[in-house]
């Protein structure tokens, strides 16, 4: 008898679940897909738990452009699936293409039973983009590889990215709708070489990963800020590429320059983020645990206070400070001045900056009249584009074979053109300032005129008597000694 009851219990839960199964599943079929709650002030979502193996169907199903996907299985939770989409898709900024505002999903039992996925673009111009990243990855991944290590590669890639991207000016506006969405990708940053904060975040991501360097996507929503953050010595550091990517350091308000790169957000502690703005709370204000607390290894490093990129060649590492090419032992940590950029009439020499010809040994930088060359073989300096310009030379960049540089007049850039440049065709010849062919007594005189005024026009290569990377009086002494002679 008791059994009998038992079984009679047993089939009455049964028809009570079948009951609520069916009701629930032609609610399911009634009920309209949720759009996943994406905030838009908000790059990336507090940290949450999932299943590795959801992670890895999810993206497979993005990068085979699937429409939908049915995760039933992994029993997540309607109101988490936000968070985990968010934390997946900055992981994988090589999906840019992927539409996370446009994704929806439906629910069973108050878990996430099938995703529909949605795209920007059609699977065809996807892959066509795709392919373009995938090149424009090529040339800065070469040059990691020739590294020694990784504070030098997460250096290189810090450099490149501020130096080959202009940002996206609609991202100063309060309204994040006015950005174009590509703007928020590692397409645009790395493609388009224009983005804000997260495609240049994304960027990094992208570079690091393909590089196999451990870095992270950090965002504060009170700031409506991304950054990044980098594991290294198993410590970590706060980088910032957005706010070391303008020249407000040089005396200008809100400017873009190709080759301009300050490292003042490069490799810090929680505490000095929190004290150079990187919070509104006077404490940690964005999306990550406080990993960074002890993190001051670097503090006062060589590269504080340079404005311009850092370049390997060789056993040297080269980079502009305070008016001087600077020539740093990448082993030993010693420096030497391989060459003075002169001060002239309306010129600073903060203005001038490093672009580096990674199929030479060729290093250029941009002064008063022009470009000139530096030979990191011999160590020689000579004019290989004159500015003919109304206006300045404010900024050099390599992209690809062409050298860019910024037409800047009245606080603005009017212009970014490509340098025609042009290498002397002869031999050096010492003194022959004016480039007549030989040396002679005009020399001397253009020399003693340019001393005490402007080097416009003239060849500092030829005038450097003594080879000291400087032009001063003891070449004019030279070179009247030799005259004599």
């Amino acid at each position: 008898m008791k059994n009998k009851k038992r079984i009679k219990s047993l089939i009455a839960v049964f028809l009570v679940f079948v009951i609520c199964f069916s009701i629930n599943v032609n609610a399911q079929e009634k009920e309209e897909f949720q759009s996943v709650d994406v905030d838009e002030n908000q790059f990336l979502a507090t940290y949450v738990s999932y299943p590795a193996d959801f992670e890895k169907d999810f993206i497979s199903a993005i990068k085979n452009y699937k429409s939908e996907i049915n995760v039933s299985k992994y029993r997540i939770y309607g109101s988490n699936i936000s968070a985990v989409l968010y934390e997946i898709c900055n992981k994988y900024p090589e999906y840019f293409y992927y539409d996370l505002s446009g994704t929806s999903y439906s629910t069973f039992m108050n878990r996430v039973a099938v995703i529909r996925l949605e795209y920007y673009y059609s699977e065809s111009k996807c892959k066509d983009m795709i392919a373009q990243l995938e090149r424009a990855v090529k040339t800065p991944l070469e040059q990691v590889e020739k590294l020694n290590n990784d504070e030098e590669k997460f250096l290189f890639i810090h450099d490149y990215i501020a130096t080959h991207n202009t940002y996206d000016e609609d991202g100063l506006s309060d309204n994040v709708d006015l950005v174009d969405d590509i703007s928020f990708t590692a397409y645009g940053c790395l493609v388009l070489n224009k983005s804000v904060c997260q495609g240049m975040s994304d960027a990094f991501i992208l570079l690091c990963k393909r590089a196999e360097l451990l870095s992270y996507f950090v965002s504060s929503e009170p700031l409506c800020h991304a950054w990044n953050m980098v594991k290294i010595d198993d410590k970590y550091y706060h980088l910032d590429i957005t706010w070391d990517d303008n020249a407000t350091n040089s005396g200008y308000d809100f400017i873009e320059l190709n080759g301009y790169v300050s490292h003042k957000y490069f490799f810090k502690s929680d505490d000095q983020f929190i004290e150079s703005g990187h919070s509104k709370s006077g404490r940690i204000d964005w999306d990550t645990e406080n990993k960074a607390n002890d993190s001051e290894s670097y503090n006062n490093f060589y590269w504080e206070n340079v404005d311009s990129c850092i370049f390997y060649i060789g056993a040297y590492s080269y980079y502009i400070k305070d008016g001087k090419l600077i020539k740093r032992d990448r082993y030993s940590g010693s420096i030497e001045t391989a060459y003075v950029i002169p001060n002239k009439s309306g010129w600073d020499y903060s203005y001038s900056k490093l672009a580096y010809d990674y199929t030479t040994n060729y290093l250029f930088i941009n002064e008063y009249d022009g470009i000139y060359a530096y030979n990191a073989d011999s160590g020689d300096v000579f004019k290989v584009f004159n500015n003919s310009e109304n206006g300045l030379i404010l900024g050099i960049a390599f992209f690809g074979d062409e050298l860019k540089y910024d037409v800047v007049k009245n606080n603005s850039v009017v212009a970014t053109k490509t340098a025609s440049i042009v290498f002397p065709t002869s031999e050096k010849i010492l003194g022959d300032i004016n480039d007549s062919g030989e040396f002679d007594i005009n020399d001397i005189l253009d020399l003693k005129q340019a001393l005490a005024g402007s080097f416009e026009g003239l060849n500092k290569y030829n005038a450097d008597m003594n080879a000291d990377g400087e032009i001063n009086t003891a070449d004019l002494l030279l070179m009247r000694k030799q005259y004599v002679e």
